[in-house]
């Protein structure tokens, strides 16, 4: 991170009675002060502030106020509350809106040091995994039209609060989809509850998405959030939406509308602030037109409408995806990631994966489990598989080619798609899943005439 990002903003911290220099003494911080709100305010529209002290015993209401509009408006902006013991309610309420943590002051500048120290770790951690999140997206969906485009929609939307309705098969990546989405947006330092609504039992789905109060039913022995509240300030993801009882639809429409909520036999209606992506594998519109769905909640949830497509359509991504569950299955059993066969390769690349991505995280699983002398086999796949195995050679010397070594292998597959694909490198490339440096290198170290 550049020293320019770690730029620390006091607001209201005459407490301090310039102490604050020594925080300078960290390295790569710049301190900025702000004497009040309206000040603090500038400053933070043109520039990038990382970390916020701020004195609530001083700022009051204001500095609560000027807490939410940070959560809103700053993603990645973290805040540290000072307050005197008995401004410790005050503390709770700012903790409530979004501040990191309170110190109750006298405040020490070495503890505060330390304080800093640790926000700013969490804070680059946090970064390289929305860097890594975002590349592992790209290198696994990239290089097919129709996810480009749908990877495209995701990012222009992401850091608004507009509702995301998100269709495709069952196994087509929905979820993690949405959570990509979710770690672009403002919203990326709150919580990702997710509903699996098809699962929700009939007689408890109001008591789960809303909560309960003690007593509220037979069972009831204590309070309970409901999951819209815990995602509050955080992003509420309905899986298979479609799925919803028309009871449930109901209540969830009501919500959308004012967003508060009422926990089952309570009184008291809540606000809460939570941003709704919904996915389904059904055809919503299809169910509203049979009476099956609500169409003031189909149109609700239908505000920005992404599809994914099956993982046939896009079988680009298989050699990327197989790469990659293959090294988190083999990190898992604490093993060497084998290599994947050609004739596996092949099978995978030609089979129609009904269950998509997850169908082939399952089928990876397996090989990694089975497979022998760091090589995924034709034998170690499922196999329904094999029996839609592609004829790779001609029947007269298909048994010289099973006894081919892999470089010869390799090299014979790749001459194959090239011929194929009337030697256009970039279709060959992606079509192997390989980048296009590495077809031309593979190409002069099998000697390929091209």
């Amino acid at each position: 991170m550049e020293s320019s990002d770690k730029r620390i903003l006091l607001i209201h911290c005459g407490d301090l009675k310039g102490e604050e220099e020594n925080l300078t003494s960290l390295p790569g911080f710049t301190v900025v002060k702000a004497p009040d709100s309206q000040s603090a305010l500038k400053i933070l529209s043109k520039d990038k502030i990382r970390i916020v002290i701020m004195d609530v015993s001083h700022a009051c209401e204001k500095g609560v106020d000027l807490i939410s509009y940070i959560k809103v408006n700053l993603s990645g902006c973290e805040i540290i509350v000072l307050a005197d013991f008995k401004d410790i309610e005050l503390a709770t309420r700012a903790i409530r809106q979004g501040a990191y943590l309170y110190l109750v002051k006298p405040v020490k500048v070495e503890d505060l040091k330390t304080v800093v120290e640790k926000v700013s770790l969490r804070q680059e951690k946090e970064l390289k995994y929305l860097e890594s999140q975002t590349r592992l997206m790209h290198d696994l969906v990239g290089g097919n039209e129709k996810m480009a485009r749908s990877i495209a929609m995701a990012n222009k939307v992401a850091r608004t609060d507009s509702t995301i309705l998100v269709t495709g098969e069952s196994g087509s990546g929905k979820e993690v989809f949405a959570r990509y989405i979710h770690m672009k947006s403002k919203r990326a330092d709150g919580p990702f509850v997710a509903v699996n609504c098809g699962a929700l039992p009939e007689n408890l789905i109001e008591s789960e998405l809303f909560g309960h109060v003690k007593g509220a039913f037979t069972g009831a022995v204590m309070s309970k959030k409901g999951l819209i509240e815990e995602a509050n300030q955080g992003t509420l993801f309905l899986d298979e939406v479609g799925e919803l009882l028309p009871s449930a639809q109901v209540k969830l429409l009501r919500f959308l509308q004012d967003t508060t909520v009422r926990q089952v036999g309570g009184t008291d209606e809540r606000v809460v602030d939570v941003r709704i992506m919904a996915a389904t594998n059904r055809n919503l519109a299809q169910a509203v037109e049979e009476g099956k769905f609500r169409e003031d909640l189909f149109y609700r949830l239908n505000v920005i409408h992404i599809t994914l497509p099956p993982l046939r359509e896009r079988k680009e991504n298989i050699s990327k995806l197989a790469a990659f569950f293959t090294v988190k299955y083999s990190t898992q059993m604490d093993k060497a990631p084998p290599v994947m066969d050609p004739h596996a390769m092949a099978i995978l690349q030609n089979y129609s994966f009904p269950g998509n991505i997850r169908e082939l995280e399952n089928v990876i699983e397996r090989a990694v489990i089975l497979s022998e002398g760091g090589i995924i086999k034709p034998e170690d796949l499922p196999p329904q598989l094999i029996q839609e195995r592609p004829k790779l050679a001609a029947s007269n010397n298909a048994v010289e080619e099973e006894l081919l070594s892999l470089q010869e292998l390799e090299k014979r597959h790749i001459e194959r798609v090239l011929q194929k694909l009337n030697y256009n490198q970039s279709l060959a490339a992606r079509h192997l899943g390989l980048s296009r440096t590495t077809l031309w290198r593979k190409i002069k170290e099998h000697g390929i005439q091209v």
